[in-house]
């Protein structure tokens, strides 16, 4: 079944994937296999916090073709022209991949080649209505073309943003510009989560919810510091500097998962190309372990534990935690 059927049928679980930083795909891939049925989809990043890893494009491909799995691609406007985009987005339907994910892209200064300025021809609406167009076989400068693709679009959404009523109204028009779903950025606690469908209730848009699981309290840390619009509670803190593993941090995924599964369309999972933390994860979804090979199962609950039995924390405890990037210019919508 394709993304697009997956999504508008029911609940789906997808994952992040980040190309590796070199030309040998075969490790990355020997690590995908095993969970490939599980999943309804996989995104490929497009050079994720600007830098350098192998083409979004190409590695989704390589992806597909071992795989036969539906791929997500990630599409920036940081690094092509109108022109590359036109033709890039061409070579990605010619290869299979049928659905993209349209963002700004992180700023150069983050990255590999902290020097180079962005291209940034559009921004995350003007690029949803190019995909959008060329869907219809229009080009930006009005040419059409009689052999055209038909690309489901998503887009990408912050819930901690500082004004919900400010983020809604960009969803509102990345969904006039033709996104029809959305991967959010990581999401810690019912309340957030709670606060932004409430504003986004009339966007009727397919809305996935970005876990990331964390590794432990010095994770926690850096993904607080350096990763720009993702806000960590302090509970979050809490948890982890009583119980500083693995462990709990996937059991903090869990938890979250377990709770909010059934108000959304979908889980999107950041696993940062840790692949345990997907296993146990999975163990939220038997029906989705029992698709697995045999072999390829876990001999246990990689989380070493099952989720806790009491209520995480209600919307009126939560506390105040750390949100970085406040000042910054939106870098991945």
């Amino acid at each position: 079944m394709d993304f697009k059927t997956a999504l508008n049928n029911g609940f789906v679980l997808t994952a992040e994937l980040n190309p590796p930083r070199g030309v040998d795909v075969e490790p990355l891939l020997g690590k995908v296999t095993p969970l490939a049925r599980a999943f309804d989809g996989f995104a490929v990043t497009d050079d994720s916090l600007a830098r350098l890893r192998m083409n979004a494009m190409a590695f989704a491909h390589l992806v597909r073709a071992r795989l036969d799995t539906e791929m997500l691609m990630h599409l920036t406007c940081r690094d092509m022209s109108i022109l590359k985009l036109h033709d890039y987005l061409l070579g990605a339907w010619a290869l299979g991949i049928r659905n993209v994910l349209c963002m700004t892209g992180d700023p150069p200064r983050l990255g590999s080649f902290k020097e180079i300025k962005g291209v940034y021809q559009l921004n995350s609406f003007q690029l949803c209505n190019l995909v959008s167009s060329l869907n219809r076989g229009l080009l930006q400068n009005g040419e059409r073309i009689q052999s055209k693709p038909n690309f489901f679009i998503g887009c990408v959404a912050n819930p901690y943003s500082l004004n919900l009523k400010v983020e809604a109204k960009r969803l509102r028009q990345k969904f006039d510009n033709g996104a029809r779903y959305v991967i959010t950025q990581p999401v810690y606690t019912r309340r957030t989560l709670d606060q932004f469908l409430e504003a986004t209730a009339d966007i009727p848009m397919k809305k996935l919810i970005g876990v990331l699981p964390l590794r432990g309290l010095a994770n926690a840390h850096v993904i607080a510091d350096s990763v720009p619009d993702i806000y960590m509670p302090a509970d979050i803190f809490t948890r982890l500097s009583k119980n500083d593993s693995v462990e709990e941090g996937i059991r903090l995924a869990r938890e979250f998962i377990a709770e909010v599964r059934d108000v959304v369309d979908g889980i999107h999972i950041f696993p940062l190309n840790h692949f345990d933390a997907l296993h146990a994860i999975l163990h939220e979804f038997p029906d989705r372990l029992a698709r697995m090979a045999p072999q390829s199962l876990p001999a246990s609950d990689r989380s070493g534990v099952k989720p806790k039995a009491e209520e995480p924390s209600r919307a009126t405890d939560e506390k105040p935690g750390r949100l970085r990037g406040n000042g910054r210019e939106r870098a991945r919508d």
